[in-house]
């Protein structure tokens, strides 16, 4: 109850007078639409479906139906044209031309994407930025295609240039397309030499976008996009002329195209024991900080203390304790992790949220502890909530002093090997609700 008015007030402030941070923030429209689209607003049912003119918003997830495609036109003017059986999430977008501002993050869950990116900014990291479940695409101006099957991500660049990595950024290697090339990124491998692309095969990608060609049934009852370019167990003479040329005498992927080390098959991933806990706690600098969990589900799940979660149901994360007070320590377990992206553990300053304040990274004494094993118990000293007892200690972090921000997202975890990323970085939220 502690929560209800001094939550519900500042949010409705928020949608009043910064619609700009809001989740439902409009980010471009429908240009197109040929057969069944459907659109879920934050990820959420019910679907809407999806019509010319219609609207567009951060959080949205797109759906194509076997006999259909979609084009959304962005504020930027950059356009996704969305092929039948796909599925696509527009986890985040913020377009500010007069300040030269653009971050544009999406998701392809499965399915074939047209990307059209036509604005460049001289960033020294990739703006537009597409993830899959082994990729990330970092975009600088460039007009591609991405195939997105259970096990591997194609990337075939017509113009411009494409940055791609593995989602893990533990995996070493980067490819970088420039003018017509190919990748493949398959699972818990970098990606492969970058290979041309002639215009046939540029023509054979477009007409895979039509609903004619792309659609089959994987079992009576159920349809599944399997690109002939994507799916893992594919003969090379299903893939465009050249591709299939090229691939079949690259039997290793490279991990660094400049110094062309080659990088042996590797064993499947070693899982990570079960129960896991994120231990954060803090001192007298703060009076209530939150713990975040995100991580991979049907698309994203959030835990927090407005979205506990479940140890015996998906997302099979559980936030345990609600500390609001100085001295406090909160605590998220995972019973059980889910494959595909990674899972990022964050703090948000929920007594201090100015975009402008050094309270979280310099005052409020903030630690996080990633433990494996053991079980949450009350605390009482020297912190004044939930602790973990008798579990294995992997990493403790604590941020960089001196940095301005409501949220610090301390680490990034992949599920398949258990290997923690520390990201130490401080930024901002919109609210607790937007912690990503």
């Amino acid at each position: 109850m502690r929560r209800l008015f001094w939550t519900v007030i500042p949010m409705l402030l928020a949608i009043l007078i910064a619609p700009e941070g809001f989740a439902a923030q409009e980010v471009g429209g429908v240009s197109e639409v040929l057969g069944r689209v459907d659109i879920l607003r934050e990820g959420k049912l019910p679907a809407l479906p999806a019509e010319v003119g219609g609207k567009i918003y951060r959080g949205d997830i797109i759906r194509t139906k076997s006999e259909s495609k979609v084009k959304l036109h962005f504020a930027d003017d950059s356009i996704l044209s969305i092929a039948p059986n796909s599925r696509v999430a527009i986890n985040e977008y913020l377009y500010a031309p007069d300040q030269n501002q653009r971050r544009a993050g999406i998701k392809i869950f499965y399915g074939l994407v047209h990307t059209l990116v036509t604005k460049i900014f001289k960033k020294e990291a990739p703006d537009f930025v597409v993830e899959t479940q082994t990729a990330v695409i970092g975009v600088r101006g460039t007009d591609y295609y991405t195939v997105v099957a259970p096990d591997a991500s194609d990337i075939y660049n017509n113009t411009g240039i494409t940055e791609v990595t593995n989602i893990f950024p533990e995996i070493v290697g980067k490819a970088r397309l420039e003018g017509k090339a190919y990748t493949r990124v398959a699972t818990n491998l970098p990606p492969t030499l970058p290979l041309p692309l002639t215009q046939d095969d540029l023509r054979w990608l477009e007409g895979q976008m039509s609903p004619k060609v792309i659609s089959m049934r994987s079992q009576p009852g159920s349809e599944q996009m399997f690109s002939k370019a994507a799916a893992s167990t594919v003969q090379a003479a299903s893939l465009p002329t050249t591709v299939a040329s090229q691939l079949a005498g690259q039997l290793n992927p490279v991990q660094n195209l400049q110094s062309a080390v080659y990088v042996p098959p590797q064993p499947a991933p070693t899982p990570i024991s079960t129960p896991y806990y994120i231990l954060a706690y803090w001192g007298t600098g703060a009076t209530d900080l939150d713990l975040h969990l995100t991580g991979p589900d049907a698309s994203r799940f959030h835990v927090y203390y407005a979205e506990v979660g479940s140890s015996t149901a998906q997302p099979y994360a559980l936030y345990h304790y609600d500390a609001a007070v100085a001295n406090g320590s909160e605590v998220i377990s995972i019973a059980k992790f889910n494959q595909g992206d990674v899972y990022r553990a964050s703090v948000y300053n929920y007594s201090d949220p100015s975009y402008t304040s050094t309270n979280l990274s310099t005052t409020s004494g903030v630690t996080m502890q990633l433990i494996e094993g053991g079980k949450v118990v009350t605390a009482t000293t020297p912190y004044n909530g939930v602790t973990v007892e008798g579990g294995k200690v992997l990493q403790t972090i604590t941020p960089v002093s001196g940095q301005a921000g409501n949220t610090w997202r301390a680490a990034e975890i992949n599920p398949s090997t258990g290997q923690i990323n520390t990201v130490n970085q401080i930024l901002n939220s919109a609210n607790s609700a937007s912690v990503q």
